[in-house]
């Protein structure tokens, strides 16, 4: 033989519509974890497969395989910033009107624009929240 390997690995990165920058975490600690567990070697093959749950092709754990980092603009660690931490109760009249996942209300403020920072666009349009842009911008 060639001495080469070729490893396998799969995964299944966390759902969470609004835990982009998770997924990103858990992939990074995957792959650090994989090179200390084979050791990779010039012309070994590493083949990482699963369901990684992305939402877009913007997403930070894309930009992680194919460029092997993140920058720390990158708008999934905005948007991630308070996953797991109970938001003040907003009363609904002064809610921004979207919705996250499935139909689920929106628990931020509303602003200038009519709805909150995570579905503004800089444009002041209105975006999805798990886009940095909305779809005229991008």
């Amino acid at each position: 033989g060639t001495g080469r390997r070729v490893v396998v690995v799969t995964t299944h990165l966390i759902l969470n519509g609004v835990a982009s920058n998770l997924r990103a975490v858990q992939l990074y600690l995957a792959m650090h974890a994989v090179a200390r567990w084979c050791d990779p070697q010039p012309g070994d093959s590493i083949l990482f497969c699963g369901d990684l749950n992305l939402r877009t092709d913007g997403e930070s754990a894309l930009h992680l395989v194919e460029a092997g980092r993140v920058d720390p603009s990158h708008h999934n660690w905005f948007m991630g910033r308070d996953v797991g931490v109970a938001l003040p109760e907003i009363p609904e009249e002064s809610r921004c009107p979207s919705t996250i996942g499935r139909g689920k209300p929106c628990p931020r403020g509303r602003e200038a624009s009519g709805y909150c920072v995570d579905h503004t666009c800089r444009c002041g349009q209105a975006k999805q929240f798990y886009e940095p842009l909305c779809g005229k911008c991008r």
